[in-house]
C-alpha cells in the first residue's frame, strides 16, 4: 500500500490547482534558469482527451485512412490546432501511426491503415494542420509495433529487419520527413527481447541518425522497462507507470 509520508517537493501537485485534467503537464520551475518551459500535454487522436470537459469528436483515424484524402487531414488538423490553443494545449499524442494486422482489435480505430505509406502520408497532413497554430505540435506514437489486444505492456514482438524497416517504421519515417513532429511517444512492449524505450538502435541510431529526428522521445504511461536503460538509449522523458 501506498506509504504517507511528508511531501519533500514544495510544490502543489493538486490537479484541481492545474484547471484541466490532461494526460501530463511538465513543471515551469525551469523556465528561468534552465530555458525549459513547460508544456501542457493531451491524448488524442479523435479528439482531444480532457475530462469533463466538452471536446469536438472527430471522425476517426480508421475512417479517415479510407478517405485516401490529405486536404481533408488538414483541415481535420487545422481544427484540433485551433481546439488546442483554446485550451492552452502545447502537444497531443497523436497522429497514431501504428500498423495494426488485428482490425478487430479495441483500439484499431486509432490507426489509420496498414499500408504505411498512406498512413504515413495521412499523419503528416494532419500535423500540417495542427502546426499551422503557433506553438502547437504533436507526438506521433506508438513506435514501435504497438499492434496486439491483451498484454501489450509486456509482449514481446518479435520481427525481422526487413518487415520492422519496411512496414512498422515506414509510416512513422514518412510523418518524420515530411512535417518534422515534436515529439515521438515509444511503445510499451518489448522489441525482439529489449524494450523499444530501451533500445539506443531505435531511438538514437535509427530515428535521429538516419531520420534526423530533432524532436523528444518519450516512454508510454506504465512503461516496465528498466528507465535508466531508457535513458542511456536516448528516452528523453519519462512518464508515470510502474
Amino acid at each position: 500500500s501506498k506509504l504517507e509520508n511528508e511531501n519533500r517537493f514544495r510544490i502543489n501537485f493538486k490537479p484541481a490547482k492545474n484547471k484541466l485534467s490532461i494526460s501530463s503537464r511538465t513543471t515551469s520551475q525551469f523556465a528561468t534558469t534552465l530555458g525549459i518551459p513547460g508544456v501542457t500535454i493531451a491524448d488524442g487522436p479523435s479528439g482531444l482527451r480532457i475530462e469533463n470537459v466538452p471536446c469536438t469528436c472527430f471522425p476517426s483515424p480508421f475512417n479517415m485512412g479510407q478517405t485516401w484524402d490529405m486536404g481533408a487531414m488538414v483541415r481535420q488538423g487545422r481544427v484540433f490546432g485551433r481546439e488546442m490553443e483554446h485550451y492552452d494545449i502545447d502537444y497531443c499524442l497523436a497522429p497514431a501511426l501504428n500498423i495494426h494486422r488485428n482490425p478487430m482489435r479495441s483500439r484499431s480505430y486509432e490507426f489509420y491503415s496498414e499500408d504505411p505509406a498512406l498512413a504515413g502520408i495521412l499523419g503528416a497532413g494532419f500535423v500540417m494542420g495542427v502546426k499551422r497554430y503557433e506553438g502547437r505540435d504533436v507526438i506521433m506514437k506508438n513506435l514501435a509495433t504497438y499492434n496486439q489486444e491483451s498484454g501489450a505492456g509486456n509482449v514481446n514482438i518479435n520481427v525481422s529487419r526487413r518487415a520492422f524497416g519496411e512496414i512498422y517504421l515506414r509510416s512513422f519515417s514518412v510523418c518524420q520527413y515530411t512535417v518534422k513532429p515534436a515529439g515521438v511517444l515509444l511503445s510499451g512492449n518489448r522489441l525482439n527481447g529489449l524494450y523499444s524505450s530501451s533500445q539506443r538502435g531505435l531511438n538514437t541510431d535509427i530515428i535521429r541518425s538516419d531520420w534526423g529526428f530533432k524532436g523528444f522521445a518519450m516512454s508510454d504511461w506504465g512503461s516496465m522497462s528498466e528507465k535508466a536503460y531508457d535513458l542511456h538509449a536516448g528516452c528523453d522523458l519519462i512518464m508515470p507507470g510502474f
